[in-house]
């Protein structure tokens, strides 16, 4: 009886791709290629990190809806494209802190509800951030940004999903969610959007003294 009951749910487990974005924008529910791998000695990693901020979600996507254009990412300059902008299959490659990367656009979703998207990394090695300065080499990543309108337009959700393959998986957290928590905080400061601490209960008018939330 255990046998007939096990054997079914690994088949099943098998066929459950390694990378899945559960959320949707507008109805979609789109699912990440499980093409990361893991060498030997390698560690597989997950790294979520998620921000809201008091601004409708295309004051984010008008600066980030571009996969060839990514300098509001700490920065970061791409120096050599193929394919089409935002079209599954386009490459763009650059240096980042003194270290090559190349990376492949594997999924891009985009309408009124906000913009989300995948792409895949080959081996990268980056310089350790936070509190562990380690270096960090990466043997193979991929990386989901999702931005969605919340709270009825007013403001926006961010979402930020890594998983990747490297030598070292406590330096590597930290650096990741270094890098994004200086990303968002710079390009909310950059769109002068407060940070969202509340909830959806009613609307809000934001000032420079702060937030007040009146009926609707």
């Amino acid at each position: 009886m255990l046998s007939k009951l096990v054997l079914p749910l690994i088949l099943f487990l098998a066929s459950i791709p390694a990378l899945v974005l559960g959320d949707a924008v507008g109805g979609y529910s789109p699912y990440i290629s499980s093409d990361i791998h893991c060498v030997k000695d390698a560690h597989p990693s997950f790294i979520s990190n998620s921000y809201k901020y008091y601004a409708p979600v295309h004051k984010f996507t008008n600066l980030t809806k571009s996969f060839f254009d990514v300098s509001w990412y700490a920065g970061t300059i791409v120096s050599n494209t193929t394919g089409i902008d935002n079209v599954p299959g386009a490459t763009r490659a650059g240096d980042y802190s003194g270290y090559h990367f190349n990376e492949t656009l594997t999924m891009y979703i985009s309408n009124s509800d906000g913009l989300v998207y995948a792409y895949r990394g080959k081996e990268f090695k980056v310089a350790g951030q936070g509190v562990n300065l380690s270096s960090v080499t990466l043997h193979s990543y991929a990386e989901v940004l999702h931005f969605e309108s919340i709270c009825g337009g007013q403001a926006t959700l961010i979402e930020t999903r890594t998983y990747a393959c490297s030598d070292n998986p406590i330096a590597e957290y930290d650096s990741w969610t270094v890098l994004h928590d200086l990303t968002f905080t710079a390009l909310a400061g950059r769109l002068k959007a407060p940070v969202f601490t509340g909830d959806c209960l009613g609307s809000y008018d934001v000032s420079l003294l702060g937030l007040r939330q009146f009926s609707n």
